[in-house]
């Protein structure tokens, strides 16, 4: 296995695929009778040429290679799960891919693993996840992911915890269907899905997920024009404030002196002066330091 040296996942691909087909004679001789015949050149033909490096170029024929070799439910199995985000259980799996039973899809998962295209993990129960490199081919290969959307919030909502909360592990579901929702371009229902867990990530002190979520938000609604809203105004209130708990004031005071624009256009007199007020706070503190 000299000629994939230095390159592991592509090694245990190649080596995965060879053993999954000819078990009696595993070797690289028989690259060529999977379609693999040009790989040895991709790899060690300093004369080889082109617009990705030679290893991607390799790990994109054998990933071709591997998955045209499964069965019909191992491909839409990978090509469902992509859809999430880290590792999956049976259940989540067979959410997306309904038909199946959980037993029937956990022995799939397993022999992807086998084929070095997915990851088991144990963390009280058996998980599976992609390599990077894996998940971005199948995300590829399986273009509009709509469907596959809808049915991971489907699967989420169906397994929210209820309130009260007492940290961040309570809200994950909730944080599953913000992302999917905005992955669909459904920006006012993701924002639905936020507010819902703003006062207990404000209140718990979890503003660096208030820093990642909302500016997704705001991106959107920008480029979507819909910046005089309520719900943009509140987005930036939340970031504002995120902001300063976090010390980043000179970020809080980009977002005041936005929200301040915004409510000027819209005639929220009352707002107006709240904005001042904080951006006049802030800037003493900034003047201080």
């Amino acid at each position: 296995m000299e000629l994939v040296d230095g390159h592991p996942l592509l090694l245990r691909l190649v080596s995965d695929l060879l053993k999954a087909e000819y078990s009696q004679d595993p070797d690289l001789s028989r690259l060529a009778d999977l379609g693999l015949g040009n790989l040895r050149q991709l790899l060690t033909d300093r004369k080889v040429v082109g617009i990705h490096h030679r290893p991607d170029v390799g790990m994109v024929l054998v990933l071709d290679a591997s998955f045209e070799r499964l069965s019909e439910l191992q491909k839409a199995l990978l090509l469902n799960i992509s859809v999430y985000r880290g590792a999956v259980d049976s259940a989540a799996a067979v959410a997306v891919l309904s038909g199946n039973s959980a037993a029937e899809i956990e022995g799939e998962l397993r022999n992807l693993v086998k084929r070095s295209l997915l990851v088991e993990k144990l963390n009280g129960k058996w998980r599976f996840e992609f390599q990077s490199v894996v998940l971005e081919y199948v995300r590829y290969k399986a273009g509009d992911q709509a469907q596959a959307h809808q049915r991971a919030i489907n699967y989420y909502l169906l397994n929210v915890k209820q309130k009260p909360w007492q940290a961040k592990e309570d809200i994950k579901e909730y944080l599953e269907v913000f992302y999917h929702w905005y992955q669909l371009g459904n920006y006012d229902t993701a924002f639905d899905i936020l507010i819902r867990c703003c006062d207990f990530l404000t209140f718990q002190g979890y503003y660096p997920i208030l820093i990642d979520l909302c500016p997704r938000l705001i991106e959107a609604w920008r480029k979507n024009r819909k910046k005089e809203t309520w719900k943009y105004g509140f987005v930036l209130n939340e970031l504002v404030n995120a902001s300063q708990c976090l010390g980043q004031y000179e970020q809080a005071i980009d977002y005041h002196q936005e929200s301040l624009e915004i409510k000027k256009k819209i005639g929220d007199r009352n707002g107006e002066v709240d904005s001042l007020g904080n951006l006049e706070v802030i800037w003493g503190i900034v003047t201080t330091h």
